[in-house]
């Protein structure tokens, strides 16, 4: 099975978050990190990738942190996802192998060709918010 990176999974994670604590204006990554349960020092070099790609915005100082404006928030998830690991990301084989094709496919190849277009399709077409309204509903979760 294809499954992202660890940072990926944390800046997804990480963008609902702020998505859903949008009322709460910035965002302190330690306050992120242990709301998510995940490394602080990790989750801030990932939050900084998000913002150098203009997904997240940040302020310095006492009062600064994380937060979305009406732009980022409108923004697909799949952005997130080629920030942090790339565009390729959806070509890449779910067992491993360098070469994996429709030509020179691997035993799963078929099964998570469909699995990948999927979910690159409901990252496309969905956005922050949407994927959000979920979490702040209490339906779906971002933590254990």
């Amino acid at each position: 099975m294809m499954f992202f990176s660890k940072s990926c999974e944390y800046a997804l994670r990480a963008t609902l978050f702020l998505a859903r604590n949008r009322d709460q204006k910035k965002t302190g990554v330690q306050y992120i990190a242990e709301e998510l349960n995940v490394p602080m020092h990790y989750l801030n070099k990932v939050m900084q990738t998000l913002v150098k790609n203009n997904i997240v915005s940040s302020s310095k100082g006492r009062n600064g942190g994380f937060y979305l404006t009406d732009e980022e928030i409108n923004l697909p998830l799949i952005n997130v996802v080629h920030a942090i690991d790339g565009k390729d990301v959806f070509d890449q084989c779910g067992l491993g192998l360098k070469e994996c094709s429709n030509a020179h496919p691997c035993p799963l190849h078929d099964d998570i060709k469909a699995y990948r277009e999927n979910l690159k399709l409901a990252l496309s077409e969905n956005s922050i918010e949407v994927l959000s309204e979920g979490v702040s509903d209490g339906k779906t979760f971002l933590a254990n």
